[in-house]
């Protein structure tokens, strides 16, 4: 879940090959990679405050966790959206009073929360468990009750450990503190090596299969089109065997909030592609799986890369527990 919808598109042109290469960072669910933003519908209101009928606190420096928690499920809400052909769907939204039907933040409480949304909007995109549990009651039940269901999917144990320290964070600045909330779940640390985390990394940084154009008689009518999804949906960490959750989620931030890997995926993939192994290949598949092999680890390879991965990595290793222990970049031997 996220504030908002995040897309990028970079573009590149190359006129000797006519290649053109696009970078999708696209979020939950399912990393679409539509061309333009779908026409949103406006949402049914809401009442404009859902604490207006709880009591104040007793010295006006506390809340409770049952005011706290009703305003939290007011901000996980439905948006529909009309795609291209027409076609609408919903999807489960977090963090924007105005998609949710809600007045513009008026209270302490109110300001808190969607402060708590927004700085957690960074991490909690990774929690793709939640994301599609939510989903799957959106799309399987219409009854009065699949609203409270899909707040219900998304606040897990594991949402919270993300939301709460912010959330308490914002209270502080608001000068208002919790007297009954739950202890935010937190990972426990856990240390690994960069070897171990590579596979992951390298898994989300995932060229899409190679498409080249072909007329009706199946003759190629124009240049290979490439593209490459840094994505928590669409990647390669079906093919690690048996992936450990807490990696996939660690490598995915890692990959997604740094942007010399973005930078890298335009050169690197000019790089490969003007490589005579490349040029050898005759058909989408074998250029696919070549440009999934070089791509990825080229780019985890590079210095620069790595110590920017490692320093995203210690900005999230609160809501991940992951740390790796040798982030240092090994020299190279001269002689």
């Amino acid at each position: 879940m996220e504030t908002q919808p995040l897309r990028a598109t970079l573009q590149t042109m190359r006129s000797d090959l006519r290649l053109v290469l696009v970078l999708v960072l696209v979020l939950l669910p399912a990393c679409r990679s539509h061309r333009a933003e779908p026409e949103v519908q406006e949402p049914t209101p809401l009442a404009s405050s859902v604490v207006a009928d709880e009591p104040a606190p007793d010295d006006g420096h506390t809340v409770t966790w049952a005011v706290l928690r009703r305003e939290v499920e007011a901000l996980l809400c439905l948006r529909t959206f009309e795609g291209p052909d027409g076609a609408r769907s919903e999807l489960p939204w977090a963090g924007d009073r105005e998609v949710c039907g809600l007045a513009p933040p008026q209270t302490p409480v109110e300001r808190a929360v969607v402060a708590a949304f927004e700085a957690a909007s960074q991490v909690t995109i990774s929690l793709s468990a939640e994301n599609h549990a939510a989903q799957e009651v959106v799309r399987s039940r219409s009854d009065e009750g699949r609203i409270a269901a899909m707040r219900e999917a998304i606040l897990s144990e594991a949402y919270l450990g993300l939301l709460l320290p912010r959330l308490y964070e914002a209270l502080a600045d608001e000068e208002l503190e919790c007297r009954d909330c739950p202890a935010p779940v937190r990972p426990q640390l856990r240390e690994v090596e960069w070897a171990t985390l590579e596979p992951y990394l390298v898994a989300h940084v995932w060229p899409d299969p190679v498409a080249t154009p072909h007329d009706e008689r199946g003759r190629p009518t124009g240049q290979p089109r490439l593209s490459v999804h840094l994505c928590a949906e669409i990647n390669g960490i079906g093919r690690i065997e048996a992936p450990d959750p807490s990696l996939i989620r660690a490598a995915y931030l890692a990959v997604f909030h740094t942007g010399p890997v973005h930078e890298a995926v335009s050169t690197t993939v000019r790089t490969v592609t003007t490589e005579r192994a490349y040029s050898r290949l005759r058909t989408d598949e074998d250029r696919t799986e070549h440009l999934r092999a070089q791509v990825g680890p080229r780019i985890m390879a590079e210095p620069a890369v790595r110590i920017a991965v490692c320093e995203t990595l210690r900005r999230f290793e609160p809501d991940t527990g992951v740390l790796v222990v040798d982030c240092a970049v090994p020299l190279t031997d001269p002689g």
